[in-house]
């Protein structure tokens, strides 16, 4: 056997491979720009109706979810393979009473402060997210070091929780400790509160973004029998949501209105294929998975994105949607 021949042969088809990967890579990198940029702007727009509803239409909006059970899509589709609790949770916040909180990590989400620096924080002219919160209930004390708690204790925090006096007319966050996280070392570390994951409670459901299990949508809007359901998720604290300087109550309008929505939700069988690159990758920072992850999902889901919503379209009547 020629084995010159045949190593160089491999050397050849190996470069003519690389040539082509090195090509689509640059051809993604030029074109990323205008991608982001695009992508932006669909979101601005999106967040700017936001900013254009009254009391009265978060009210309405709640009327047509409940209604129909349908959720609006809030959450950018590259970010659908990451641990976006926190962001899902202040999102609908926002969607459902126009109270907007700055982003952060799930333990530190009630006590997170706007980013002022830079611009790039999803709520700049906000106050401190504490101020917007009242606690009700906190069972923190019960977690040792080791993220762990006794037997049985699980089961009576639950408990609890299913028996806790929410108010109908309220919002509330609420603080879970996902058994056995991978995230405990970074919970310890921060100092803050004893958590690893973050729901919104709104009129009897709780709406949360978790990755239970592969091929099922992470946004669910369950009841607290269901939530517990699966015996993982440990309550650690529930926050009160209210407007700045007034730590009374949210004052929700009562209304028989409904504000419908047009979405073209993707699919998330669909969407889960597309979604190819990891952002945490071991050894590697994540700043820099964090950026392959943007120039090679956000290039695609703008190809194959076949007529879907990134957000929804708040309209007048659901015949809108059919018309247009």
């Amino acid at each position: 056997m020629d084995y010159r021949g045949f190593a160089y042969r491999f050397l050849n088809v190996l470069c003519a491979l690389s040539g082509v990967a090195g090509t689509i890579v640059l051809l993604l990198w030029l074109h990323y720009p205008d991608v982001k940029a695009a992508n932006s702007a669909e979101e601005k727009t999106f967040w700017s109706s936001v900013d254009t509803m009254t009391a009265e239409d978060h009210s309405a909006l709640l009327n047509f979810v409940g209604k129909t059970g349908r959720y609006p899509r809030i959450l950018p589709w590259w970010e659908m393979d990451n641990v976006m609790c926190s962001a899902t949770a202040i999102k609908y916040v926002a969607l459902f009473t126009g109270e907007k909180f700055a982003h952060g990590k799930a333990w530190t989400v009630r006590t997170d402060v706007p980013n002022l620096k830079d611009g790039s924080g999803p709520c700049d002219a906000c106050v401190n997210n504490a101020k917007k919160l009242t606690e009700v209930w906190n069972r923190q004390d019960l977690i040792g070091d080791d993220g762990k708690v006794a037997p049985g204790t699980k089961e009576a925090l639950q408990a609890e929780v299913k028996a806790f006096p929410f108010d109908q007319t309220q919002v509330y966050l609420m603080g879970f400790l996902y058994e056995d996280t991978t995230f405990w070392e970074d919970v310890k570390a921060a100092g803050k509160d004893k958590n690893s994951h973050v729901g919104l409670w709104v009129r009897g459901k709780v709406i949360h973004f978790i990755h239970r299990q592969p091929g099922v949508d992470p946004l669910y809007a369950e009841s607290l029998d269901d939530l517990f359901s699966d015996g993982k998720l440990i309550p650690t604290w529930i926050s009160r949501v209210h407007p700045k300087g007034n730590r009374d109550v949210l004052r929700m309008p009562e209304t028989t209105k409904e504000l419908p929505f047009c979405q073209n939700v993707m699919p998330y069988a669909y969407l889960e294929k597309a979604l190819l690159f990891p952002r945490r990758i071991s050894h590697l920072p994540e700043s820099w998975t964090e950026q392959g992850d943007g120039l090679v999902e956000r290039s695609l889901f703008r190809w194959v994105r076949n007529g879907y919503d990134m957000y929804p379209r708040f309209v007048t009547s659901e015949a809108e949607c059919v018309a247009n």
